[in-house]
């Protein structure tokens, strides 16, 4: 249970700060009911390094998963790859 109160307590925008300068990328699903896209796009107004953000459209907060729906699982995936390969090899 203590997890599960964590888990609802957890506010990434409080944190934002804690990261400097350090690459942050953001995903966001354009439907998602969890994670509302103006909670997103506080949290990338509020990062301070460099930072890029995907939306992902149409899509609800678990589309993201592979056995939900494959193809927006491939573009999450393919995004964080090449960010990170941009942030750490550049």
């Amino acid at each position: 249970l203590g997890s599960v109160a964590a888990l609802l307590t957890y506010r990434p925008l409080q944190l934002a700060h804690l990261l400097g300068d350090r690459p942050v990328l953001v995903i966001n699903s354009e439907l998602d009911a969890v994670v509302p896209q103006s909670e997103a796009s506080a949290l990338m107004d509020a990062l301070t390094g460099p930072k890029e953000a995907l939306t992902l459209k149409g899509a609800r907060h678990y589309d993201a998963y592979h056995f939900v729906n494959p193809d927006q699982a491939q573009l999450a995936a393919t995004t964080a790859l090449d960010f990170l390969d941009r942030a750490f090899h550049d």
